[in-house]
């Protein structure tokens, strides 16, 4: 199932068809309403194989449209609606949101699979048993079974005594071990306490937990990670934050992006005019650290940031890309901005050489001065 166009009028929720419903769930990213959802969730197994449907699609796990949160949507009202038929479909989802690095449904299907019940246990503990699958699914499937396990006191000793192998198994991957102990620690399983301190000291663990973290983990769960409703998704104060901050993050962009653009369109029209200089020096004010990216000292991340703060190294990564084709299509920009900001693109100028502003002088006759003065 992929998106198709949503119903031109909505009227009353109860009056759409589960096409209908289906297809909104491409339409307005993550602010879909709670009375949406509990629309969705009032048809219980009838529309569950639709809400599969658009879970198990690999294409629908990238999308960059408003629809790309339409299969965090199926895996919570697929986990809201429940029952035995859900379970399949939910593991598969949870591959998916693992190979794509879904954090919203990854984090929500452990408390998922926690309330679906013991019925979940032997598929989960195939995942977790499989050495072809990647750490950290196998990791997402215990901690899956540590949430069954909290919501049925019945399986503790079995749950627990599974994640306690997995941990001390010299055989396994280290990362796993660290991570399955990790949630023995969250759940204070006393009984495993000697397990973790050897963990700690073989630095199995280094960087997740020491001896100190053990002592008060034994004292304090922290078990909020395995138990928490991930429905308050749709709460309107949720609703709210998350357009708050994606309102933020889209006028950082702009912050950041337009003194740069209005700089080059400066040189263009002007070359490296006064205008242009007290414009670039505007840039700089807003964004130091773009000059980095666009001149190629510093690499990209492979993830650009979602939400970034202005004036700081993570908006001047989610504004570099599209800034960077701008002024790499302007003849002599990038080295005026590489003399503007003090240094060259790549290596040493020597003084006889041409400026890098692009003004035809003599480095030594140009800009060598403010260069040694910024550096």
């Amino acid at each position: 199932m992929t998106d198709e166009s949503a119903p031109s009028v909505l009227g009353p929720l109860a009056r759409l068809s589960d096409g209908d419903i289906i297809r909104l769930l491409f339409t307005q990213a993550d602010q879909l309403s709670m009375e949406f959802a509990r629309e969705v969730v009032s048809r219980g197994e009838r529309i569950l194989p639709r809400l599969a449907e658009v879970a198990r699609f690999p294409c629908n796990w990238h999308k960059s449209d408003a629809g790309w949160c339409a299969v965090v949507h199926a895996v919570f009202l697929m986990g809201a609606i429940g029952g035995e038929a859900a379970v399949e479909p939910l593991l598969d989802a949870l591959r998916l949101a693992e190979e794509f690095e879904n954090s919203l449904a990854i984090e929500a299907l452990p408390p998922i699979f926690g309330s679906l019940g013991p019925r979940t246990l032997p598929a989960l503990r195939a995942v977790a048993l499989d050495p072809g699958s990647e750490w950290m699914l196998r990791h997402t499937a215990l901690a899956a079974m540590a949430a069954v396990a909290l919501r049925n006191p019945e399986t503790d000793a079995e749950v627990f005594g599974f994640i306690g192998r997995i941990a001390a198994d010299d055989k396994e991957d280290k990362d796993l071990r660290a991570l399955a102990g990790m949630i023995l620690l969250h759940c204070s399983r006393r009984e495993h306490e000697a397990l973790l301190r050897g963990l700690a000291d073989s630095r199995i663990a280094k960087g997740l937990y020491d001896k100190g973290d053990i002592r008060k983990g034994m004292r304090i769960p922290h078990v909020v990670h395995y138990r928490f409703d991930w429905m308050e998704f749709y709460h309107p104060d949720r609703i709210l934050e998350r357009r708050r901050r994606s309102e933020r993050g889209r006028l950082s962009e702009r912050q950041a992006e337009w003194p740069w653009m209005r700089a080059l369109a400066a040189f263009v029209r002007e070359g490296p005019s006064l205008e242009a200089e007290r414009l670039m020096r505007e840039a700089l004010g807003r964004n130091r650290h773009l000059p980095d990216y666009l001149l190629g000292r510093k690499d990209l991340p492979e993830k650009l940031p979602r939400a970034v703060t202005p004036g700081c190294r993570d908006e001047a990564q989610l504004c570099a890309p599209a800034l960077h084709i701008a002024w790499e299509r302007v003849p002599g920009a990038l080295r005026w901005l590489a003399g503007d900001h003090g240094l060259p693109e790549s290596g040493k100028v020597g003084r006889n050489e041409p400026c890098p502003c692009g003004s035809g002088k003599k480095f030594k006759k140009c800009c060598l001065d403010r260069a040694a003065g910024h550096a």
